[in-house]
């Protein structure tokens, strides 16, 4: 028996808690016992989870009608892996720093998106599918930093040519 966490807050736009990860995870695992908890931090209602789950073979995506999950970073051309790389520790930081899971953010398919656009404006941002309105102004600016302070070897590369080095920013 095997032991996962999970904290999820209330997301006041879509008016519920967010349980994608806790599915996400689930998704090829059998959950024996789910402990929770509910209480408000920092004014925001929150739930942890403590569940108990068991490895399942055969149980995966695949049998519930889902598609199999995608290895977006192993999507990219290699030109676009240090800014997929450089996205996901800018979302884990912020993640960490507001206390929130990584996913509220950007998902994997956002951060693949953006590594091979590298918008250059919150408009092209926006260009992403699941990046609004709302996600431009709260952190495209970062973003947007992220994506400029590659170094230009690396952001104008042709496909054929692999980066050796990514200047990253802590967000």
């Amino acid at each position: 028996m095997k032991l996962k966490v999970f904290t999820l807050r209330l997301d006041p736009d879509a008016g519920g808690f967010d349980d994608g990860a806790l599915t996400e995870f689930l998704a090829d695992k059998e959950a024996l016992t789910v402990s929770e908890h509910f209480f408000v931090h920092e004014q925001v209602p929150t739930w942890a989870l403590l569940v108990s789950y068991r490895e399942v073979r055969g149980l995966g995506a695949s049998r519930r009608g889902k598609a199999p999950q995608v290895d977006w970073r192993a999507e990219l051309p290699e030109e676009a892996r240090p800014l997929y790389d450089a996205l996901r520790k800018w979302r884990k930081a912020r993640a960490d720093r507001e206390g929130r899971p990584s996913y509220v953010f950007l998902t994997n398919r956002n951060m693949a998106d953006i590594a091979r656009m590298r918008p250059a404006t919150k408009a092209a941002l926006m260009e992403v599918d699941g990046v609004g309105q709302a996600k431009a102004d709260s952190f495209g600016d970062e973003l947007l930093a992220l994506v400029a302070s590659l170094p230009s070897a690396v952001r104008d590369a042709p496909a054929n040519d692999t980066p050796t080095e990514v200047e990253q920013t802590s967000g």
